[in-house]
């Protein structure tokens, strides 16, 4: 054979050899994992965890912390990978129906990276648009609405325990532009997660106490150089990811992007803290229904009767009536409002919020008609922080002691009823200057007793901000810090209905 024709025959060896390679390596790092959630079938006897967001929760360019969360928790949780590699949260958000599918237990966020990537030139955000077919060029507002937008898809439609990771340094310069922007982009995850009720995992506080005490040498080679000399390294030469590491000079990371396994650990670490932490505290905010408590305007607002028995039929079941304004209830705005929502429209998000309670039981101590004042709320906030739009503010004045007795409960004299309730100044204050999204008491009514013209209920039912009345229990509740849970029966066409309310507390 003439040297040429061995030089050709060499040369396409090498190409095929090169383009084996290159499609092995693609089939490892884009495949699913097994534990993808399209893949996963459910374990019954486990909590179900998922794990989502891009490169760093698949592991398939990094040392994966999702199998040592499998190796440390395995016998008490199952877990799901919902990473993809490359994704912005526009991506998540926009594959989030095989994790609904699985009504998950717990979900833990860990998404951004990519998204800070595109942040830092004009020519990166161009780029991830055209590769991820995302609407608009990635910017940190469009970050955030997405964020905004995975919480409440969860929230609604398969309403897990939620957790939230900062995210990783990006190399290990502190100092660096990128490790800048990551920080301004994890101030967005704070204020998501404090807005949204989210568990705040603070993993780039962890990675950065790492490097503060050891500085690490900084490669000066860009990390989308060095990520594709890894992934050669790793999946053609067979090298760990630690060595990758270590050979680049990095303590917690591979390539300047993804983990070897101390920063691997570093994660799991953060979210086995989380998922072994005590659980949370429910409290019961309602009275439950009784065909004996009082109503509004006096007949029986409940009744109750079986139609079979467990001794006689073998199954127990009943039939009841109940006013909608009935016990602890919710008024939607559709009460007062002839274009406001119906109990079944009003979003469901809404029952699910952050809470704050302002007490102000010594007022009524003095004033059984005390109507809480603007100056009141203001006072509040004053000692513990402004009311963030889309809270539920809960009003604790203690008259829950007196149900269920009518002549108490109602305080009814020449027919004219006592309790306290809100001025409509204070109604509007929260409702269109602070923009919540209920307003709960545990009187009769938002508004006073002596009121002939519920212009509290004009006012934010007007807005369609929704009623929480006659509750129970919130004298015990902390100013804030708590999720409020709110579960009316979901009346089409209601006017509002009798509810279930609670309050969690992490």
């Amino acid at each position: 054979m003439s040297l040429p024709r061995r030089i050709l025959r060499a040369a396409v060896v090498f190409v095929v050899l090169v383009a084996c390679a290159a499609g092995y390596m693609g089939y490892r790092i884009q495949s699913l994992p097994p534990t993808a959630p399209e893949r996963l079938v459910r374990e019954p006897s486990k909590a179900l965890v998922v794990l989502a967001g891009a490169s760093v929760t698949r592991g398939s360019m990094s040392q994966s912390y999702v199998e040592l969360l499998e190796q440390q928790l395995g016998s008490r949780f199952q877990f799901a990978n919902a990473g993809r590699n490359g994704d912005l949260a526009y991506n998540l958000a926009e594959r989030l129906d095989p994790v609904v599918a699985l009504r998950p237990d717990i979900v833990v966020l860990q998404i951004g990276t990519n998204d800070v990537n595109a942040s830092l030139s004009p020519e990166a955000a161009a780029s991830y648009q055209r590769l991820k077919k995302l609407p608009v060029l990635p910017t940190r507002e469009f970050y955030r609405e997405n964020l905004v937008r995975i919480v409440k898809r969860l929230r609604t439609d398969a309403q897990p325990r939620l957790a939230i990771l900062s995210l990783p340094v990006m190399g290990e310069d502190l100092a660096s532009v990128e490790n800048a922007h990551v920080r301004d982009y994890n101030e967005v995850i704070r204020e998501v997660a404090g807005a949204e009720g989210l568990t705040y995992l603070p993993l780039y506080e962890s990675m950065a106490e790492v490097l503060e005490k050891t500085p690490s040498p900084h490669p000066t080679q860009p990390a989308s150089s060095l990520i594709a000399k890894s992934m050669l390294k790793h999946y053609l030469l067979g090298r760990s990811y630690d060595a990758i590491g270590q050979g680049n000079g990095y303590q917690l990371l591979s390539d300047g992007i993804h983990l070897n396994s101390k920063g691997a650990a570093l994660v799991a670490d953060r979210i086995e803290a989380f998922l072994t932490a005590k659980t949370s505290k429910v409290f019961d905010l309602g009275h439950p229904l009784r065909p004996g408590d009082p109503s509004w305007n006096g007949p029986p607002g409940y009744q109750r009767t079986d139609l079979a028995t467990v001794a006689k039929d073998g199954y127990a079941e009943g039939k009841f009536s109940a006013l909608e304004h009935f016990g602890t209830h919710v008024d939607a705005p559709s009460h007062f409002a002839a274009n406001g929502w119906t109990v079944d429209q009003i979003p469901v998000d809404r029952f699910h919020r952050p809470g704050v309670c302002i007490n102000v039981e010594k007022q009524v101590e003095t004033n059984v008609d005390y109507q809480v004042t603007v100056a009141d709320i203001q006072a509040w906030e004053k000692a513990n922080g402004p009311i963030e739009e889309g809270t539920i503010v809960l009003i604790a004045t203690g008259w829950d002691t007196r149900w269920p007795d009518r002549a108490r409960w109602l305080g009814e004299t020449k027919g004219v009823k006592h309790y306290p309730g809100l001025s409509a100044e204070a109604d509007a204050y929260l409702s269109r200057d602070r923009k919540v999204a209920a307003i709960g008491i545990d009187s009769p009514s938002i508004d006073f007793g002596p009121s002939t013209e519920f212009e509290a209920h004009q006012v934010s039912l007007g807005l369609n901000v929704y009623h929480i009345e006659n509750a129970a229990h919130l004298v015990g509740l902390s100013a804030r810090g708590f999720t409020v849970v709110v579960a009316p029966i979901n009346l089409a066409g209601g006017s509002g209905g009798p509810a279930r309310v609670f309050a969690v507390v992490d």
